[in-house]
């Protein structure tokens, strides 16, 4: 058995041309207070991260999902980003990302609230976006 870190495991070891084409759908963990980083080609989580970014970005919530949620009164995975993946990580990342904080738009859904994730000061539906980022803090759009 050979010993080492996966590239599928580990998606920022993969090379950068390799890494930028992979299509994510990224989703907040409640239990493990991370945003789990599921893998569209193969299906399946491949990493769980503090800091994720992604580009080409589309904003989901599945609307089955979401009444089930209104129905039930217990949350499921049914919103999350649809991307490229950029990075994903810990806090490292966030220094080479870092730009001004008038550039990126806070965005959040509360599925008792709102049908979309919307922009926190607006209100304001968002669907796509060039850039999104993860934290700990929520969710950013540029």
């Amino acid at each position: 058995m050979k010993l080492g870190l996966s590239p599928l495991r580990f998606p920022r070891l993969m090379p950068k041309r390799a890494r930028d084409e992979m299509q994510v759908y990224v989703y907040r963990n409640l239990h493990k207070n991370l945003y789990s980083v599921r893998n569209e080609k193969l299906g399946r989580v491949t990493q769980h991260a503090e800091f994720v970014l992604v580009k080409n970005a589309a904003l989901s919530v599945g609307k089955k999902g979401r009444e089930r949620v209104l129905r039930e009164r217990q949350k499921n995975i049914h919103a999350g980003i649809r991307g490229e993946l950029i990075a994903a990580g810990s806090a490292n990342i966030v220094e080479r990302f870092r730009t001004d904080s008038k550039d990126w738009v806070a965005v959040y859904y509360n599925p008792y609230k709102t049908e979309t994730f919307v922009e926190r000061n607006t209100g304001l539906p968002v669907l796509k976006a060039e850039y999104v980022f993860l934290g700990p803090e929520g969710a950013f759009i540029k």
